[in-house]
């Protein structure tokens, strides 16, 4: 091929593309376009009819409130927690009680001005969990279950 024609068809095969891509591109325009003020209409119909709708809506529905003036209840048994610690003895977590546990175990631990003592918890047996806490530190240093009923007093690390 001698290089007149080389040039030739590639200048022709540039017009083609752009050719193309112009009635693509074009094309696309007067689409959106049509598409844009279709769904203008379709809006603008939407909103009509939902004007019209309201407009001419009625409360069709009463809602009647039917009261019985006394409820059926059947088979209702009072359900009481088993085995529960606070529930049957009232006074355990006092602070009366939580005193005498940690006065037991100062008792056991010895006179020493260097922690505190405070009451963690009581657990389900009602024992009193009690924290021998360094004042240096913060950290507890032991642990004591303190049964009252039995002035028992054990090392719970």
């Amino acid at each position: 091929m001698s290089r007149n024609a080389k040039i030739v068809i590639a200048v022709v095969l540039i017009v083609i593309v752009v050719v193309v891509l112009c009635c693509t591109l074009g094309g696309k325009k007067e689409d959106t376009n049509t598409t844009n003020e279709t769904s203008v209409n379709n809006i603008a119909e939407e909103n009509i009819v939902e004007e019209n709708e309201v407009g001419t809506n009625t409360i069709e529905n009463e809602v009647e409130n039917e009261v019985d003036e006394e409820p059926i209840i059947e088979n209702v048994t009072e359900l009481e927690p088993q085995g529960s610690v606070y529930e049957t003895n009232s006074d355990i977590g006092t602070t009366d009680k939580k005193q005498q546990a940690i006065n037991l175990v100062k008792e056991k631990w010895g006179e020493d001005d260097t922690v505190t003592f405070r009451c963690d918890s009581v657990n389900s047996k009602g024992e009193y969990v009690i924290a021998v806490v360094s004042k240096e530190t913060a950290t507890v240093k032991n642990y004591f279950k303190v049964n009252l009923n039995t002035k028992l007093v054990e090392i719970d690390y």
